[in-house]
């Protein structure tokens, strides 16, 4: 009876400490999460850095024809101005600001002091070129921006949805350049009985600080760390090039830089992290790769499902292109067209002609993807002279993307002419119906479609200010374009132009002082003279605006 009392009493603490222990992990559960190693990067990480930052300050607009005002929000705003007009330096500003001390310029009716916005993009390098739009918001004696150039100034990054600090905020961006005045939409409501004036930028805002990519973990695990960051950079580094990832001393958090190939399509870039597999053996990736081919067979995918496929098959690299080249002649659209743009994102040559194959047919249910992704590409010989004969489809949709993916490099279909106020012309060879886009996004452009546009004759046209009129009779072999002061309804410059659209545009742009001269017109202001004459049949072409928006 003693020894098997002392037994119980030996067994008594384990028996004790097992229940406690027990105890413990079902009230409190692990102490440290475990994660799975065939995970996704999306599964054991959270993305930051990866969202659109919204930037703002203030700036002074000069050039203004008289319209201006020195009204602004504060006297601390004034004082803001002041000392951004003494960094930029008076050398750098137009003869007739150059006499002028700070105080004068802002007082000065022919500048303006607006506010300035913009929105970076999402993981965008340092550099990175956006939209920016000026306006004035509060009760002001300013009566125009048109005709105004906005000075360089700084802006500060947005936050928690309230605007930037003008002392004290991070600086994000830097803005400048031209106003654009949009006259095709209706504006917003007056404040305080007065107009309110608005205008845009087109890439006219410049990231100035590199907004790194940041992976966080829930797990404290440098183990886990370490993984991320070699299956990071043997996937996405590319030979000397700066690895994508960095050594961390933080257990839970890694910092990456968009790879170089990844630079103008970044937000694709995060997508393509997201997806990607922790492992990176052979067996592995093989083994998820037939996984894939297995759901393809069974068909009836969704196009979420078709993007997801398509993303684990760029995360997983150059091994998965054997998995989609056996669908670059599939009779189903999507599975082509997923499988090729993938395969192109890897360097494969091959899926070149598949793709614009894709874009040539007018049947194929991803047409207008396949011509928009040809951007990328066309460089290529192959894409540009192939593409090249739908600038003159009947689908003025098609078109306008086929002129997209092409614009960036200008061949034989599409001539282009520098004007001398600041915006490209571009002519586009085709003999389709007269079509005018007034290219409202990032570069200003009037793009013509059709083979030497002619205006009709017999005109008479007259802006909404009465500062401008072109007027032709039936008989005239040239069109009269002429300049008037608003104040005094003397001309101020009249010059000639032929009927063709192009001369008629040049005519509008140049200088007075010009070799050609002309009425030296804005972007701006000869959009809106286009658009009229448009709407009134004197240039036989529909007149639309384009804003990068699809």
């Amino acid at each position: 009876m003693k020894k098997l009392l002392l037994i119980v009493l030996c067994a008594l603490p384990i028996i004790i400490s097992g229940c406690k222990t027990n105890k413990k992990e079902e009230f409190w559960g692990p102490s440290t999460p475990q994660w799975k190693p065939d995970s996704q990067v999306r599964d054991l990480c959270t993305i930051t850095n990866n969202k659109a930052v919204r930037v703002w300050g203030y700036g002074l607009i000069i050039g203004l024809p008289e319209t201006g005002s020195n009204d602004a929000p504060s006297s601390s705003v004034k004082e803001h101005i002041r000392k951004q007009l003494q960094v930029f330096g008076k050398s750098r500003l137009p003869q007739e600001y150059q006499n002028m001390s700070v105080v004068q310029m802002i007082a000065s009716n022919k500048t303006a002091i607006v506010e300035v916005s913009g929105i970076v993009p999402a993981a965008a390098p340092k550099g990175t070129g956006f939209d920016i739009d000026v306006e004035i918001n509060w009760a002001s004696r300013t009566r125009s921006l048109q005709g105004g150039f906005l000075l360089p100034c700084d802006l500060t990054v947005v936050t928690s949805g309230h605007r930037g600090n003008l002392v004290r905020g991070v600086v994000g961006a830097i803005a400048s350049g031209p106003i654009y005045i949009n006259s095709f939409v209706e504006k917003k409501p007056a404040v305080n009985g007065l107009a309110l004036h608005q205008g845009a930028i087109l890439n006219g805002g410049k990231s100035i600080i590199d907004r790194k990519l940041t992976l966080k973990t829930e797990y404290s695990d440098f183990r886990l760390i370490s993984l991320l960051e070699r299956r990071i950079n043997e996937r996405f580094q590319k030979g000397t090039e700066p690895k994508v990832v960095y050594n961390t001393k933080d257990a839970s958090i890694i910092e990456l830089d968009v790879p170089r190939e990844y630079r103008d399509k970044f937000v694709h870039f995060i997508q393509v992290l997201s997806a990607m597999y922790l492992p990176d053996n052979v067996a592995f990736q093989t083994k998820k790769l037939k996984e894939i081919d297995a759901q393809i067979v069974r068909g009836n995918l969704t196009m979420q499902q078709w993007a997801e496929i398509s993303l684990i098959w760029e995360s997983i690299g150059r091994q998965a292109l054997p998995h989609m080249q056996k669908y670059y002649q599939s009779t189903d659209n999507y599975a082509q067209f997923h499988a090729v743009r993938t395969a192109l994102n890897l360097q494969d040559d091959l899926a070149v002609n598949r793709m614009v194959d894709i874009a040539m047919s007018d049947s194929h249910k991803c047409q207008m993807p396949a011509i928009r992704f040809l951007a990328y590409k066309i460089g290529d010989s192959r894409v540009y002279t192939r593409l090249e004969k739908l600038l003159a489809h009947s689908n003025p949709e098609i078109q306008l993307e086929v002129y997209s993916t092409l614009s960036a490099s200008p061949g034989l279909a599409i001539r282009n002419y520098q004007m001398p106020s600041g915006f490209r012309m571009d002519i586009i060879e085709s003999s389709s119906k007269g079509l005018i886009y007034i290219w409202a996004h990032r570069e200003p452009r009037i793009v013509i479609f059709g083979k030497n546009l002619l205006c009709r004759k017999n005109i008479f046209f007259e802006s909404n200010d009465k500062s401008i009129t072109i007027n032709s009779t039936e008989t005239d072999n040239d069109i009269k374009v002429i300049k008037t002061s608003p104040l005094t309804f003397k001309s101020i410059s009249a010059h000639s132009s032929t009927f063709l659209v192009k001369d008629l545009i040049d005519a509008l742009s140049c200088s007075p002082q010009a070799a050609n001269p002309g009425l030296g017109l804005n972007f701006s202001e000869i959009a809106s003279i286009i658009k009229e004459l448009s709407e009134q049949g004197i240039i036989p072409a529909d007149v639309k605006i384009y804003t990068g928006q699809k």
